[in-house]
């Protein structure tokens, strides 16, 4: 049996990762979800969070997030880096991205 103390030792710590393992699963995706084009609701770009990305249904690729730099990256045609500041995604032409609520 666990002595008192040590469980409730053990217990505060269980409940600190699980708090610590959360918020770093919250921060890793906080771009993931379905982004519209400011300029055309009708066209998109979706964010998974398996690191992969889909445009319009058309085009697939990776993606990569270090801060609110966002780098994507599209076999044999290269990678381009946009930015995130809240729920809007601008990508490196300057195109305005607003998150969806889908």
């Amino acid at each position: 049996m666990i002595p008192p103390r040590k469980f409730s030792t053990t217990v505060i710590v269980i409940m600190l990762l699980t708090a610590m393992v959360t918020m770093v699963g919250c921060n890793t995706c906080a771009i993931c979800g379905v982004y519209l084009a400011k300029d055309n609701p009708n066209v998109y770009i979706e964010f998974l969070s398996d690191g992969t990305f889909n445009y319009y249904g058309i085009v697939t690729g990776h993606w990569y997030a270090d801060g609110n730099k966002i780098t994507v990256t599209i076999p044999l045609l290269g990678s381009g880096t946009g930015t995130l500041k809240g729920n809007i995604f601008t990508d490196s032409d300057g195109r305005i991205w607003i998150k969806s609520g889908k």
